[in-house]
């Protein structure tokens, strides 16, 4: 960790620099006290579902230490500078005998925010403020775990996240653009405009453009947003790939997807499912299945014919539309505020969020926009000074699919990743078992500087693998599935 160390010195010399650098340029520069804070966290994840060979898969320990400081600068009273570093000792995901990776620690640091900001008007009531690098942002301010989507989703394939990195108080997106704030109604009514550039998810560099706003009115707050996911794309040969195997047509009356192999890994299941029901002795049943198995391989035979067709004439018999990484993903939300009825302080409130993840349907994988809108509601419970807060959340989301976004890596292309899932998971009907997400969080602050958090949750949680990315599919698809977290943290 030595190299971090050298890391976390050298940034905080550009901080304690920033006055000599910025006051030729300006009249007033003042330098905020420094924060700095340590975590140490712990906890298990168990039951989980892994597709690829691996030992101890099923159950995961959470062991990590987390150190941070961040500081602000403010210049002439209405310009804002933000910086924050942290770095982190943990363990990559899963724990495997046989490679190295899974047996020693690893360090991680990242800048958690590099953020300008500047207040038009009234320094103290701005009219205006422009923001722009990169920032945490938080449309859903009652929100800790489940929900707070629009901005950490994708619409095709479509994949939400919660945690991985931060896995307490992740309930935020880190964005990386400008972004502009507008007050209403003595800041009743919130506006907020949003430009992103995509840094995390492929395709990179592609722009998206948001709008977000909130009203609030006494004890309810309502709130919406749209975001343009990728409506400037970088390339647009990689948001909108121009290839077979990414594309639907019609064959006389019927549409088909574009790579036969998806119907090669439909009759694959029911493969497996007919030699167990012969090994029980249901031969009526096997049969049934061998008619299943010989139309999925007839259909797939003839895309394949149709597909070769194509490439061997140089030009396309057939009409194709090509499947896109672009969406537009939708958010409406609603809290009430019963704890105002009963007193000041009192902390209880009713919330929920409704999200589509991609507003456009799309033949065989994305037909239905139901099947793209998790709804999420949640519950604040009063404990009367025992704890900071206590949150109890839920989710239901009919996803016909598991959240598996492995092939958008892979081969750079929007589309469902049947291959990993098939003969586990039944690909010929919708997943289920993985519809409801729960989540428990519970806060308590001890003095004036350190805090104890908790969490207990199955949610869509990818732990970190060996190449720093969240893993490339959920693992929480069993509703036995769940894991605990313990988090002390020391802030200054």
């Amino acid at each position: 960790m030595r190299h971090s160390k050298s890391r976390l010195g050298g940034l905080a010399l550009v901080l304690a620099a920033i006055p000599t650098v910025v006051s030729p340029l300006s009249a007033e520069v003042v330098l905020k006290p420094l924060h700095a804070g340590l975590a140490v966290e712990y906890g298990q994840m168990s039951g989980l579902t892994y597709f690829e060979p691996a030992k101890n898969a099923g159950h995961f320990t959470i062991n990590r230490t987390i150190g941070w400081f961040a500081e602000e600068a403010t210049i002439n009273d209405r310009f804002d500078v933000n910086l924050a570093l942290g770095g982190l000792f943990f363990q990559f995901f899963p724990f495997n005998k046989g490679f190295d990776y899974s047996k020693v620690r690893n360090s991680a640091v990242s800048i958690g925010q590099a953020t300008a900001k500047y207040k038009f008007g009234d320094p103290k009531d701005p009219s205006l403020s422009i923001s722009f690098g990169l920032m945490p942002y938080k449309y859903n301010p009652d929100s800790r775990n489940l929900g707070e989507y629009l901005f950490r989703s994708t619409p095709y394939p479509t994949t939400t996240i919660n945690g991985s990195w931060d896995l307490i108080n992740s309930s935020y997106s880190k964005t990386k653009g400008i972004l502009i704030e507008k007050d209403f109604m003595d800041g009743m009514w919130k506006n907020d405009f949003l430009i992103t550039l995509s840094d995390e998810v492929y395709p990179l560099n592609d722009v998206s453009l948001a709008y977000v706003t909130s009203l609030k009115l006494g004890p309810v707050e309502l709130g919406a947003g749209v975001n343009f996911y990728g409506l400037l794309p970088a390339s647009p040969s990689l948001s909108t790939p121009k290839s077979i195997y990414n594309s639907y047509f019609t064959y006389q009356g019927t549409t088909y997807y574009g790579d036969d192999l998806y119907y090669d890994q439909l009759a694959k299941y029911f493969e497996v499912d007919a030699a167990k029901r012969l090994a029980a002795g249901d031969a009526a049943g096997a049969a049934a299945d061998s008619v299943i198995i010989a139309k999925y391989k007839a259909t797939g035979d003839l895309v394949d014919s149709l597909n070769m067709a194509d490439t061997v004439t140089g030009g396309p018999r057939q009409s194709r539309t090509n499947y896109t990484y672009q969406g537009t993903l939708v958010m409406g939300r609603a809290s009430l505020d019963i704890g105002s009825f009963l007193g000041e302080g009192v902390d209880w409130k009713l919330y929920g969020e409704v999200d589509v993840l991609g507003w456009k349907n799309y033949p065989i994988f994305f037909e239905k926009r139901s099947e793209r809108m998790p709804i999420a509601f949640g519950m604040s419970i009063p404990t009367f000074g025992l704890l900071n807060h206590l949150n109890i959340e839920g989710e239901y989301w009919k996803n016909p699919y598991p959240i598996i976004n492995v092939k958008a890596l892979q081969d750079g292309l929007p589309k469902v990743d049947y291959n990993v899932m098939s003969p586990k998971i039944d690909i010929s009907k919708p997943y289920t078992k993985d519809d409801f997400k729960w989540s428990v969080t519970g806060s308590r602050a001890v003095g004036q500087y350190f805090t104890v958090d908790a969490q207990v949750a199955n949610d869509h949680t990818r732990p970190i693998r060996f190449d720093f990315s969240p893993y490339k599919y959920e693992t929480m698809l069993d509703p036995s599935a769940w894991y605990y977290i313990l988090r002390v943290q020391v802030a200054m």
